[in-house]
């Protein structure tokens, strides 16, 4: 049997037309060196079913549905498992890989054997009260190449690879890794890619070839979600930083700089809306920021702040965010 160079893996539930729309992207590429592998977290839209009318149409796609729900992490590590690509290339079930970049990409890593993960840049699709617009990303003219973690995040400035398609990796780097560790945090892959990158080859693809949908009814508009999924950031940092000795404490410190306005506005979030978050999660998280006062003095203030002025402070927000939305939509008209 061969094996594909590539996995496309993508943790779907309920994806109706979005993902219709991703595998018509990816299908629509004339060559077989590449699979794109769905997990189905017991959809109930319709999108199962027609999964597998494309799958028996396409070799190229393959489906499993899950006995039961899994729920995110879990779904995400689940459909990694099924992949046999040298590579894995995560995709979310909304997002958009363009089959021009990932013709790019396997005629590279035919050539480049050597590299292990592949960062891609994206621009976002943004949906909102306004309308919808395109987010164009960083223009990037030629690769860039690099080995180990430490050089990879002087590259991006301690930015980490958070955004599903921008994430590709050798997938005995990731089976390498024990994912299970990082279930609770909405960032699994992210905590491998820590605990597997210490002399990672590592290269950023230039071109701009995916995109990713924000939806005004996202998680970034659900205060619950919107609060569980920032902790989780911190949580699988620390857990990360547990098993990797090369994630330094002024590298955890840099890591966490770049989250505490995050933190900070997810206690106003949980005072104001009277969230009811998991205790040892939000326990965890403070444990891990009390070392680092400049982030944990106002995440403390906040969290212990009242109601009232909680409240305050994100009707000030929402102001300024509706003010920006506006000024955006003058400019483009």
């Amino acid at each position: 049997m061969t094996f594909p160079l590539i996995s496309i893996c993508v943790p779907a539930y309920n994806g109706g037309a979005h993902l219709e729309r991703l595998l018509d992207a990816l299908l629509s590429l004339g060559r077989s060196d590449f699979e794109v592998v769905v997990a189905d977290d017991c959809s109930s839209d319709g999108s199962w079913e027609a999964l597998m009318r494309r799958a028996s149409l396409d070799a190229r796609l393959r489906c499993e549905r899950n006995a039961a729900n899994l729920g995110m992490d879990r779904n995400f590590a689940h459909v990694a498992s099924l992949a046999r690509g040298q590579y894995l290339w995560f995709s979310g079930q909304d997002d958009l890989i363009q089959a021009d970049g990932l013709a790019r990409v396997l005629d590279f890593l035919a050539v480049q054997s050597d590299i292990d993960f592949i960062l891609m840049n994206h621009a976002k699709r943004v949906a909102g009260r306004f309308g919808e617009h395109l987010v164009e990303a960083a223009r990037l003219d030629q690769h860039v190449f690099g080995v180990g973690l430490h050089s990879y995040l002087n590259h991006t400035r301690h930015h980490l690879p958070t955004f599903l398609p921008t994430f590709l990796i050798r997938t005995a780097l990731w089976r390498s890794v024990d994912v299970s560790r990082y279930f609770g945090t909405c960032y699994c892959q992210v905590g491998v890619f820590l605990e597997a990158a210490r002399d990672i080859r590592w290269c950023h693809f230039a071109g701009n070839h995916v995109i990713g949908l924000l939806p005004e009814d996202g998680w970034q508009a659900n205060p619950s979600a919107y609060v569980k999924i920032a902790l989780g950031h911190f949580a699988m940092l620390v857990r990360a930083a547990a098993r990797a000795p090369w994630v330094t404490q002024d590298t955890l410190r840099a890591f966490f700089r770049l989250q505490k306005r995050r933190l900070v506005y997810s206690f106003m979030l949980m005072r104001h809306h009277r969230l009811q978050i998991d205790p040892a999660l939000v326990y965890e998280v403070t444990e891990a920021v009390r070392p680092f006062e400049e982030i944990a003095r106002p995440a403390s203030m906040m969290r212990h702040a009242p109601r009232m002025f909680s409240s305050l402070m994100l009707g000030l927000i929402e102001s300024r965010r509706t003010l920006r939305s506006m000024l955006k939509v003058r400019r483009r008209s």
